[in-house]
């Protein structure tokens, strides 16, 4: 099968910070825009995190925060040897909010260079120097995919109240529990969430025998300000019950990472009042 094809992350290597995937059950679910908000929420308290946009062909973070590459992916990892903290965070686009992105930009002609093993390197080459490494921009679960999801600490997997979206996100529940990542690993975030809509929370935690750990509500108007303005949710609409959502995640996104070998660890969601209480799968008597 394909993940046998991947090598597995070394379970007694030590990192220094937290790598989270952002992971799409379907496309126009909105990853990017929990992926981008994510990291920038993370930056309370001083912390340092870099954005790193995996779509090598088609990404779009750095549109969203409506900046330009400094050094590609490729760049990057062409002279990794050689970088030290100082001159890798020269390397870097960085936002004014002070979070950092790497992409390849327009140089697509050089993504089919990266292998899957020189990214797992270079995530967890930037796990030594930041304290988050959000991945945004993985569409499927092609080499370079399962490479990173490997690599992570948390795998956020985005969906919608939508048949397709909750379709798509049983097959990769499926496929997570075929790679060995547990619930301590993997996390439902449901974006653009209704309390009026049809499919409910507690009918999607039914159909997927899932847990949904977190919810982001659905304001458009807000939302569509932002990307617009080349800014994140926290600055350009800080009162917004979207930053809260969002600021809500990443806060119960901020403690230790687990380690690679697993175990049974704490929930990593907290409950966190009535609206966007997460809804668990119901368990067996």
């Amino acid at each position: 099968v394909v993940r046998g094809l991947v090598s597995r992350v070394s379970t007694t290597e030590e990192r220094s910070g937290s790598i989270i995937s952002v992971f799409q059950a379907k496309g126009g679910v909105g990853a990017t825009l929990l992926a981008a908000n994510l990291a920038g929420a993370l930056l309370e308290g001083g912390k340092r995190v870099v954005l790193v946009d995996l779509d090598l062909q088609l990404g779009d973070a750095l549109v969203f925060l409506d900046m330009t590459a400094r050094y590609t992916l490729t760049e990057v990892l062409e002279n990794m040897q050689r970088l030290d903290r100082e001159l890798l965070f020269a390397s870097l686009a960085q936002h004014s909010s002070g979070l950092y992105v790497l992409s390849q930009g327009d140089r697509l002609e050089e993504a089919d260079r990266v292998t899957p093993q020189e990214l797992s390197t270079l995530l967890r080459f930037l796990a030594r120097h930041f304290d988050y490494v959000v991945c945004d921009g993985l569409r499927g679960f092609d080499e370079r995919s399962i490479a990173a999801l490997d690599a992570s600490h948390r795998v956020l997997l985005t969906l919608a109240q939508n048949v397709p979206a909750i379709k798509n996100a049983q097959r990769c529940l499926d496929m997570f529990n075929r790679f060995g990542y547990g619930e301590d690993k993997v996390k439902l975030v449901v974006n653009r969430h209704l309390k009026s809509a049809k499919i409910d929370l507690q009918a999607m935690t039914d159909t997927l025998g899932f847990g949904i750990s977190g919810v982001i509500g659905n304001d458009y108007p807000t939302v569509i300000e932002a990307i617009n303005r080349g800014l994140l949710l926290r600055d350009a609409a800080p009162r917004s019950k979207v930053t809260d959502d969002v600021r809500r995640i990443a806060l119960s996104l901020s403690g230790a990472a687990p380690k690679q070998s697993g175990g049974l660890l704490r929930s990593l969601f907290t409950k966190s009042g009535e609206n966007n209480e997460p809804h668990r799968a119901p368990q067996a008597s």
